[in-house]
C-alpha cells in the first residue's frame, strides 16, 4: 500500500518503508520505529537565541533528528541513547511526527529495524 495519509497507514499496515529522493529513511515494523523515537521538551535556557541552529549540547549523547525552538521551549525528536538530562520531559511521538521529522531532515541516519536489515548486514548472536 502506498499513501500520503499517515492515518491510513497506521490503521492498515504493520510494516513501513519511508523513501525520500531514492533513499530509505525508515524501514521496519511501525511500532518498533515509533518506539525508537521520543519527543523531548525543555525550557529554553535564559538568554538563548532561537536562531541558533542545531540541538542543545545536553542532548549530545542522543541522535537528534530535529530540533525546534518556540518562544521559551525547545522540542526535539530524537532516538534516545541512555537517560535524558534533568529538566527534559519525554513523550512517545505519533507515527506522523516521526515521518514528518525524517522527511524534513533527510540527512538524518536511516533507521532499519532488525527485520528490515538485509541478511548480509544482520548481526548474529
Amino acid at each position: 500500500m502506498s499513501s500520503h495519509v499517515v492515518a491510513e497507514l497506521e490503521e492498515a499496515c504493520d510494516y513501513l518503508v519511508l523513501l525520500s529522493e531514492g533513499r530509505v529513511l525508515l524501514a521496519g515494523d511501525i511500532e518498533e520505529i515509533v518506539d525508537a523515537h521520543r519527543i523531548v521538551t525543555s525550557a529554553a535556557p535564559q538568554g538563548s537565541t532561537p536562531a541558533v541552529p542545531g540541538p542543545p549540547a545536553q542532548l549530545a549523547p542522543h541522535l537528534v533528528i530535529e530540533t525546534r525552538r518556540t518562544g521559551r521551549q525547545i522540542t526535539a525528536l530524537l532516538r534516545p541513547d541512555g537517560p535524558l538530562p534533568v529538566g527534559w520531559h519525554a513523550e512517545t511521538p505519533t507515527l506522523e511526527e516521526v515521518l514528518l521529522a525524517h522527511l524534513r531532515t533527510p540527512g538524518a541516519p536511516a533507521l532499519l529495524t532488525d527485520e528490515a536489515r538485509p541478511a548480509a548486514l544482520a548481526v548474529s548472536v
